[in-house]
């Protein structure tokens, strides 16, 4: 499984035990280029990370893309690994599960919508379902 990147480079994201005494970096792992949001599912065993992927140069920009990236990791007993990627609107600035872990939504600012995805067994599915927004969202959080 590769990363989307946008050609230049790709970027990581670090989880910090925070129980821990002091609290401490326990694992770094690559991402596709310049994450935006990361949640963690109510459950804690999934992690989903947006990122622009090119999407967010100019068009004129030798590395401009149409999509940014969704990757979602799945915990593991020493933390966590990529288990699924998918393309996503142009511009992801945020993601957010459901408080019932059921559904995985992310915002496209560029695009002025919300895509949904569904989750289920641990496995997150893509769907057709879009929430058309009258902005350009740039953030996004679920009440839990």
């Amino acid at each position: 499984m590769g990363y989307s990147t946008n050609g230049v480079d790709a970027d990581a994201v670090s989880i910090v035990d925070l129980a821990a005494k002091p609290p401490r970096t326990v694992q770094h792992f690559t991402t596709g280029s310049s994450p935006e949001s990361i949640e963690l599912s109510p459950d804690g065993k999934l992690l989903a990370v947006v990122t622009m992927d090119g999407s967010n140069l100019a068009a004129s920009h030798p590395n401009h893309t149409e999509a940014g990236g969704l990757y979602v990791y799945r915990r593991t007993k020493n933390g966590f690994e990529l288990s699924q990627e998918f393309k996503t609107g142009r511009i992801p600035e945020g993601v957010a599960f459901t408080s019932d872990g059921k559904r995985l939504v992310v915002q496209c600012h560029a695009d002025r919508e919300l895509r949904v995805y569904h989750v289920r067994g641990g496995r997150v599915k893509e769907s057709a379902e879009r929430v058309k927004v009258p902005g350009m969202p740039s953030s996004l959080r679920a009440a839990k």
